[in-house]
C-alpha cells in the first residue's frame, strides 16, 4: 500500500513533459541503465533539456529511484542504497565509540 502511495504522489508532483521522439529514445536509455546499473549521469544539451529529463524520470521510475539535475546533466540513483550506506556507516561510527570507551575504562 505505502509503495502505491509513493507512485501515485510522484505522478502528481511530476507531470511527465511532452518528449519527442528523439528524447524517448534517449531516456529510455538512460531509464534502461539506470536499473542495470542503478544509477547514470547524462550529460544534456542544455538545462532546461536536464530539467526535462529529470521530470520525466521522476515520473517514470520506481520510487526508490530519483533523478536531479547537475549542471545541464541529468543524474538518477537508488536512493535506498544510500540509506542503507548511511546506517552502516552509523552503525561503524557507533561501535567504535563504543571501543574506546571499553580501552579507557580498562586503562582507566
Amino acid at each position: 500500500m505505502e509503495r502505491r502511495a509513493k507512485i501515485y504522489a510522484r505522478k502528481l508532483m511530476f507531470a511527465a513533459p511532452r518528449t519527442s521522439k528523439k528524447e524517448k529514445e534517449e531516456l529510455r536509455e538512460i531509464y534502461k541503465s539506470t536499473m542495470r546499473d542503478g544509477s547514470i549521469l547524462y550529460e544534456c544539451k542544455t538545462e532546461k533539456q536536464a530539467e526535462k529529463y529529470r521530470k520525466f524520470l521522476m515520473h517514470h521510475l520506481p520510487p526508490e529511484y530519483a533523478a536531479t539535475t547537475i549542471g545541464n546533466s541529468v543524474n538518477t540513483y537508488l536512493e535506498r542504497q544510500n540509506e542503507k550506506v548511511k546506517r552502516v556507516s552509523d552503525e561503524t561510527t557507533h561501535t567504535e565509540g563504543n571501543s574506546d570507551s571499553q580501552a579507557s575504562d580498562q586503562t582507566g
